[in-house]
């Protein structure tokens, strides 16, 4: 029986929470399940009640390693993305004790742990930490993502803080490229690192960092293979391959390591004329050594003001 509540799409899959009539091997402990796919016949367990959480997402307690308890069904999970990226809020239990986590799943990158239970949030009211995590309805954006969780992998959540907090508005992003800040004083400078993750299957790819300051749609076709580049080529590209392991962009051109990892950053001097107001995305392409592209990312934003 899937729940209507939180059945959600976008123009090529759908997720859901689902739950097994009980019988046979199917008790309360192990109904209920998170579904995604696209093609009748093509659909992927992500996440069954009672499965263990696998050890490189959460990390086993002193209890013993965590299992999902009971997935229930909202109008806030799962959330999926016009990339097909989602995320969604689970309970687990390591048998004795009980907590909330919020994760995510990508297809180059698998399942990901977002938000644990012991992440805090600092406000005016002091640090603490959260307890349920809510959003806006699943109304669908400009871009056909939904507005609370866009095609570059951002996202906004309300989490409920406990004492003394109350609840703050949370954004993250979940991708294989990670940039912070997302926001520059032109005439300061500053800095936005990057945190680069392909997945170990692009070990020791090159890689390189590339801008754009005129949008990410339609994209551009890779050059060097079938992919499309989530940025529009322009002269802020060149300047970007231009300036590769310079002081501007430093260590933007590289191998990745064993675990398909890299950082890098983008570094504004100040009081660039012509800068202030720009809006610039970065995405991250890697080659294999025939200089043949194999994976790009999700574009990232960066606003100058």
């Amino acid at each position: 029986m899937v729940g209507n509540t939180s059945l959600t799409c976008n123009e090529v899959e759908v997720a859901f929470i689902a739950s097994f009539p009980v019988g046979g091997a199917v008790t309360a402990a192990n109904d209920s399940s998170i579904w995604r796919g696209g093609n009748p016949g093509n659909l992927t367990l992500v996440a069954r009640e009672g499965d263990v959480v696998p050890a490189n997402v959460l990390a086993p307690s002193v209890n013993g390693p965590w299992s999902y308890t009971q997935i229930n069904t909202g109008t806030n999970s799962p959330l999926l993305n016009g990339r097909g990226d989602m995320i969604f809020q689970v309970t687990v239990s390591d048998t004795v004790a009980t907590k909330n986590v919020y994760l995510g799943s990508t297809a180059t990158l698998g399942l990901q742990l977002l938000l644990d239970a012991g992440d805090t949030f600092t406000t005016s009211l002091g640090t603490s930490t959260w307890t349920t995590v809510s959003s806006a309805a699943g109304f669908n954006s400009a871009d056909g993502g939904q507005t609370h969780f866009n095609n570059q992998g951002d996202f906004a959540v309300r989490p409920g803080l406990a004492a003394p907090g109350l609840a703050c508005i949370l954004r993250g992003h979940m991708g294989s490229l990670i940039a912070k800040p997302a926001s520059i004083s032109a005439v300061a400078g500053g800095t936005q690192n990057f945190v680069i993750n392909c997945a170990a299957a692009r070990a020791f790819n090159i890689y390189v960092v590339l801008g754009s300051t005129t949008g990410t749609r339609p994209g551009t076709p890779s050059p060097l293979g079938p992919q499309t580049i989530p940025l529009n080529f322009d002269t802020w590209t060149q300047l970007s391959l231009d300036l590769a392991n310079t002081s501007v962009y430093s260590n933007s051109l590289g191998f990745l390591d064993a675990n398909g990892k890299a950082t890098a950053s983008f570094n504004l001097p100040p009081a660039i004329p012509g800068v202030q107001g720009l809006l610039l995305h970065h995405a991250v392409v890697t080659l294999d050594l025939n200089l043949a592209s194999t994976f790009v990312s999700e574009p990232t934003s960066l606003k100058l003001y």
